[in-house]
């Protein structure tokens, strides 16, 4: 099965920019917390914030949030200019706007991943 370009560059970025850095797995390794005086419920304890809410959530898990809601972003964004584009323009002839709504989407979908991830890499 052949991917289209766009795909293999998604996927080229996603494989170089979730893979760690040499050396930060082994400093990343502790031992669990067991102390008594933790919270009983997840949803007791502060909220984190800043640097420290960044460093307790793992580097691929942000960049594949990052990732999927700037998919959702672009594909929102792909309807929506298809939608602005269909009202806007004087054409009588509708046969092939579900194609073009599929190719806006698709193509918002891939350009939003893509800048999230970026995002969530950095």
């Amino acid at each position: 099965m052949t991917h289209p370009p766009v795909v293999r560059v998604l996927l080229a970025l996603a494989v170089l920019l979730a893979a760690p850095a040499a050396g930060t797995a082994q400093a990343r390794v502790q031992a669990p917390d067991l102390r008594a005086h933790r919270a009983p419920f997840p949803s007791l304890a502060p909220p984190a914030a800043g640097a420290e809410a960044k460093a307790r959530v793992g580097r691929a898990a942000r960049i594949g949030r990052y990732t999927l809601v700037g998919a959702a972003i672009g594909a929102a964004v792909g309807v929506v200019t298809f939608t602005v584009m269909e009202r806007t323009t004087e054409h009588r002839d509708h046969s092939e706007d579900g194609l073009v709504l599929a190719v806006f989407t698709v193509y918002g979908t891939a350009a939003g991943a893509l800048l999230g991830l970026i995002a969530g890499a950095v």
